[in-house]
Formats: structure tokens, C-alpha cells, sequence
């Protein structure tokens, strides 16, 4: 059997609504090709984590909507980020923005890594290269951001922003996967701040 995963079409070229075919094989999702399954989240720095930092962004409130500028319905660039109250200790950050509402998988839109604490913002539409931080391989196969984009069908998806304060500055090849920055932060994640948005065609 294979599990389908609808796409719709985005505002950067992507025509018509596709689906990724991922095989299952003993209840196991097969990676290769294939979005990964919910991920475990990196082990804290000393076993335990610190206070929650605020992530917030000026272009949708904590469990508002996400202007379509941002999505496959408009220009599809990445949303302003900012931070605030980080550890002490920090030496670096990094993001994932996926969507646990597509079934049984949490859709990577956008991976980073290697921000600066200072200054403690994103700009808007980040560049997929040429980027001021470290960019991974996201789950439409690309580098950078690639913007909500939910069957027309669905009601409305949460997309959840996690930044995660880091003891280290990760060395990874611009390839990796969400998973794969997951791993190098194992055991260097000093805080962790969230922030969800909707979006709903």
C-alpha cells in the first residue's frame, strides 16, 4: 500500500496538484523520497531544558492566520522572525517550520540553522542561497522556505515555527533534513520557543 500526500499548486511555478506516493512496508514509512514521520525533538544540554524563549513574527499573531503572501497562494517568501530572552549560553540557533496536520507526517516547509542570536530577528523573505544562516533540504526536496500550501479541501493547518537555542555552532552538509539537524542538536539545546500560524485555501 502506499500513503498519498496531496500538494497543491504554489506561486513559485508549481502547477497543478501533485502526490507523493510514500510506500509502507510493515507499518513503517519508507524514507527514501518521502517526508519523515513526526520526529522525536533533540535532547536537551544537561538533560533538562531551560525557560521557554518568545518567537514572534509582525506578520501573523500566535495562532492566527497566515497572510497569503507568505503561502503558495501569494508570493510564497518567508515571514519576518524575532526572538527574545534567550539563554546566556547561547552560541547559535536554529529553526523548523513543518505541519503536523498533514496525515500521519510532519510536512518540513523550512529548516535552518547557524543564526546569530544578534540581531534577534529574520528578515522577510529570506533567499534560498546567499542566506546570513545555514539553510536545509526541506520537504518539497529544495533548499529554504516553501510557503503553506493544504489541499483546498482541508480545514485550516497549523504550521509551527520551533526555534531551538544551541550551546554550538552544528556543522552539516546544506542537504540535511530536518531530522538530520535534529540529531547534531542532540544534547546542545539549551531553550526552545514556538510559534504557530494557520493557514487554510
Amino acid at each position: 500500500p502506499a500513503l498519498g500526500v496531496g500538494l497543491a499548486p504554489g506561486g513559485d511555478g508549481r502547477a497543478g496538484t501533485e502526490t507523493v506516493r510514500c510506500p509502507l512496508l510493515a507499518g513503517m514509512l519508507l524514507l527514501a523520497g518521502c517526508p519523515q514521520l513526526p520526529p522525536e525533538l533533540p535532547r536537551p544540554a544537561g538533560g533538562e531544558l531551560g525557560p521557554n524563549f518568545e518567537v514572534a513574527s509582525p506578520n501573523f499573531l500566535h495562532e492566527g492566520p497566515i497572510p497569503p503572501t507568505y503561502t503558495c497562494e501569494g508570493a510564497d517568501i518567508s515571514p519576518a522572525l524575532t526572538w527574545t530572552d534567550l539563554p546566556e549560553d547561547t552560541v547559535s540557533l536554529a529553526l523548523v517550520v513543518d505541519d503536523p496536520d498533514v496525515p500521519k507526517l510532519h510536512w518540513v516547509h523550512w529548516v535552518g540553522w547557524n543564526l546569530a542570536p544578534e540581531p534577534a530577528f529574520v528578515h522577510e523573505a529570506t533567499p534560498r542561497e546567499g542566506a546570513d544562516f545555514e539553510q536545509g533540504t526541506n520537504d518539497f526536496d529544495r533548499l529554504g522556505w516553501d510557503g503553506p500550501c493544504p489541499p483546498k479541501r482541508d480545514d485550516a493547518h497549523h504550521f509551527h515555527v520551533r526555534m531551538f537555542a544551541a550551546d554550538t555552532q552544528l556543522e552539516l552538509q546544506t542537504t540535511a533534513t530536518r531530522d538530520e539537524m535534529y540529531r547534531a542538536l542532540d544534547d546542545h539545546v539549551l531553550a526552545m520557543g514556538e510559534l504557530v500560524g494557520t493557514f487554510e485555501r
